[in-house]
């Protein structure tokens, strides 16, 4: 249940999503004057600044480096199976590849919003030290619900797994930010 909670979390903040009125879509774009104003939100104002590509680009990453993650971690601990092929424990891994990632996007697109990381950055260095903060507060958070949902990434608790974590996480979004 907490699975599918996730992934409805994260698809919500990931998919378009109409901030209009209900019945507005109706009205033809000439007829907005007679509209009644909105009252903007800290929150409205944060996501109208947003760029919606950017915040997709980054949470494709988010899962590319999740499932990368859980596949290094599978390779370096576990034994070559007998038979090859798809088997229930599998299937059990992958879904908590899936709650990792859907956390971790949750997590990144709020503390992203927080640091202003999907507006445009006046120069290279504020966009990275943006990222860096992001990654900052996104990172612990993310292990510690890694850790309460027992995903078995976090089954290892030693320092060197958490900061190589946490590093390889600010690794991987300062150089994807980079080239883009």
């Amino acid at each position: 249940m907490r699975l599918l909670l996730l992934c409805a979390v994260a698809h919500a903040l990931v998919a378009p999503i109409s901030r209009a009125p209900r019945g507005t879509h109706l009205r033809s774009r000439l007829d907005v004057s007679r509209a009644p104003p909105r009252r903007s939100t800290h929150l409205n104002s944060r996501l109208d600044d947003a760029d919606a590509l950017e915040i997709r680009l980054d949470v494709t990453v988010l899962w590319c480096q999740c499932l990368a993650r859980e596949l290094s971690r599978e390779l370096a601990t576990n034994p070559l199976k007998e038979v090859p092929g798809f088997t229930g424990a599998d299937l059990r891994a992958l879904g908590y590849c899936v709650a990792s990632a859907s956390c971790l996007s949750v997590l990144w697109v709020a503390a992203g919003l927080a640091t202003r990381q999907f507006e445009p950055a006046d120069s290279y260095g504020e966009g990275l030290r943006r990222v860096l903060v992001t990654s900052a507060l996104t990172g612990p958070l993310w292990l510690v619900v890694e850790s309460a949902l027992h995903v078995p990434a976090s089954y290892e608790t030693s320092l060197a797994h958490y900061s190589s974590s946490l590093l390889g996480l600010a690794a991987t979004m300062a150089l994807v930010r980079t080239v883009r």
